[in-house]
């Protein structure tokens, strides 16, 4: 196991040669907007999702849920094909920016709270998207009371971009400290609300979970979380109130690397994400985790 974390890590410094890494998500979103849609764009995608989503053997228990215990209001109702109608309603009057279009548009299938409806690129050049890696800085670590404690997120080490990180040193010089809030949010609340829109969990335990342990402690693809920029900047408060951090999660960019088919190690990467997936569906303890704690015993 220790063979595979290594050339996964390897595999990550050998691609921060090929790549930028960068906080700045307002010139990534800018860039992701030179990609064009029109309306006819849209209502393609609109009438082939509802075509689709016809299929769906549970569209119309999301539309209208059973009772329990009497109350109609139990479940969440989602009429996803009105869902759909309303978004190209809306791409008419208002010509949604590509990036814009696509939020609301994953905002609509994430309501199935669905693991296994999604959707692939055909025509869109949609490479930064699909392919730009989020590191939150830090993680949260929460003790038996309940109390949220500041841990640093050791790929950030491990890869050697610290200096790439707003304040990461003082990241470091907090490590362990007690958090009072996160972006004026108690750190509960902060991670309940992180990406919120995008997760496919009903349970919000389970939603939980999936924020703490897949977003904020390892990494993510901005196509699985397309928060607006402001959203990744980051101001942590602490207990003792003595000082604030601000930081911001960060990206790395990708233009040309994933097109080369040849590269092993971009194919060792690619069988690595596909053995955690499979991982994943049997509940096996994952790829992701594993690497989180042999950073940390580093």
């Amino acid at each position: 196991m220790e063979i595979i974390l290594f050339l996964f890590i390897c595999f990550f410094k050998y691609i921060l040669t090929q790549i930028e890494v960068t906080t700045d998500f307002e010139s990534i979103i800018k860039n992701i907007n030179e990609n064009s849609i029109d309306s006819t764009d849209s209502k393609t995608i609109i009438d082939s999702t509802k075509i689709l989503m016809n299929e769906y053997p549970f569209i119309n228990i999301l539309k209208d849920p059973p009772e329990i215990n009497g109350n109609k209001n139990y479940f969440q109702k989602d009429d996803i094909i009105n869902e759909l109608d309303k978004l190209q309603s809306n791409f008419e009057k208002n010509s949604y920016n590509y990036y814009k279009y696509y939020q609301e548009y994953l905002k609509i299938i994430r309501l199935t709270n669905d693991f296994h409806i999604g959707f692939s690129y055909d025509s869109y050049n949609s490479i930064n998207l699909t392919e730009t890696i989020i590191i939150s800085p830090f993680y949260i670590r929460i003790d038996e009371n309940k109390k949220s404690y500041l841990e640093p997120n050791y790929l950030i080490n491990y890869l050697k971009i610290e200096e790439e990180v707003p304040n990461f040193n003082r990241i470091l010089e907090k490590k362990n400290a007690a958090i009072k809030s996160i972006n004026d949010k108690d750190p509960f609340v902060f991670i309940r609300n992180f990406c919120k829109d995008y997760i496919t969990f009903k349970n919000i335990n389970a939603k939980f979970s999936f924020t703490k342990y897949y977003l904020l402690e390892s990494y993510f693809y901005l196509s699985d979380c397309p928060l607006n920029s402001d959203e990744f900047k980051l101001n942590i408060i602490f207990e003792d109130e003595e000082e604030s951090i601000d930081t911001s999660m960060i990206a790395l960019l990708d233009d040309e690397y994933e097109n080369d088919s040849n590269n092993q190690i971009y194919e060792y990467f690619m069988n690595f994400l596909k053995k955690e997936k499979e991982n994943k569906k049997k509940g096996i303890l994952t790829n992701r985790k594993l690497l989180k704690n042999y950073l940390k015993s580093k």
